[in-house]
């Protein structure tokens, strides 16, 4: 993952229900040691012609997993800058290319920090998961981290959903968060279950040196899932969108588009957003990155200040 020494991560906590559907225990878990034997060898290197090893923040470099058919998942920001994408399903360091095959990109969906590769078929592969996690299960985060410690599994709980922070290329919002180590190299790696399922794709952490400091956020499984199956069908993704926009990046609108999810909710131009979904926000790319991550059909309550008084609206997802 990209070490962001001087990001300023916003966490708004709360369990809300658009994007935490109802929590439910792991499978049965397993053994770690079965674990890593079960999915160490899905996991890979991922290195652009853009990595340079010196740089601290390890831009182009990463891991992602393979799900099957050729297919690997990884974060968009391991990738982005890159005219060329290479993988490499050994386990080793990626100080060269020798034997490194070639990817191809077959969509990248930055508002969810996701992308989609294309390479060769191997004989290993991670499964999704097919259950919410529940706050204080276990969970196992695996990648690569600083890009010299390949297939590194490191253990911890879920300490958090429906997380949003702020990022350099704008807001997640819908974020797993977990306290196992994760570290630069680590971006696009898994999140699993107990049992070795994908809870989400490790996107990053909230530090002030740029290295683990206890706090990792993965985009979840039940985001990534469908935008993924519908990139691999050759599909181009299209999440929902406020239809507004703001000034300097604040939370008080200057328009609304016409027909969009904001203007049909009665917000106009000069309403200033304070809450949506029971999460309070300070600018419009963290109310925007909460609707970017709501399902087909959600309703989500939305609280804005107009001419001094606070007033309710309501968001239909489209």
């Amino acid at each position: 993952m990209k070490a962001l020494p001087w990001i300023i991560a916003v966490v708004l906590a709360g369990i809300v229900g658009f994007l935490i559907p109802r929590q439910t225990s792991s499978p049965t878990e397993i053994p770690l040691e079965q674990v890593y034997s079960k999915v160490s060898s899905a996991i890979v290197s991922v290195r652009t012609d853009i990595a340079d090893l010196s740089d601290p923040e390890l831009q182009g470099l990463g891991s992602a997993f393979h799900i099957g058919n050729g297919v690997y998942i990884t974060a968009a920001h391991v990738v982005e800058g890159g005219t060329k994408v290479y993988i490499d399903t050994r386990a080793r360091t990626v100080k060269h290319l020798e034997g490194v095959q070639q990817a191809k990109i077959l969509g990248v969906v930055k508002a969810l920090d996701l992308a989609v590769l294309q390479g060769e078929t191997i004989a290993t592969q991670v499964t999704w998961a097919s259950t919410i996690p529940a706050i204080g299960s276990r969970c196992m985060a695996i990648g690569n981290p600083f890009a010299r410690a390949p297939r590194t599994l490191t253990v911890g709980v879920i300490s958090g959903l429906a997380r949003v922070q702020q990022t350099p290329n704008g807001a997640l919002a819908g974020l797993v968060q977990f306290d196992a180590q994760v570290n630069p190299g680590n971006s696009g790696g898994a999140l699993l279950n107990g049992n070795g399922e994908v809870l989400g794709i490790v996107s990053s952490i909230l530090s002030g040196t740029g290295s683990s400091a206890g706090v990792g956020f993965a985009i979840s499984t039940t985001q990534a899932r469908a935008v993924v199956e519908a990139i691999v069908r050759g599909e181009k993704p299209v999440l929902p969108s406020l239809g507004a926009s703001s000034q300097d990046d604040s939370a008080v609108l200057q328009t609304t588009l016409p027909g969009g999810i904001a203007e049909s909710a009665g917000l106009q131009a000069g309403d200033e957003i304070l809450e949506i979904a029971g999460l309070p926000v300070e600018s419009l790319i963290e109310a925007s990155a909460v609707v970017s991550a709501s399902a087909k059909g959600a309703k989500l309550s939305l609280q804005a200040k107009r001419n001094g008084k606070i007033r309710s609206f309501e968001l239909l997802i489209p």
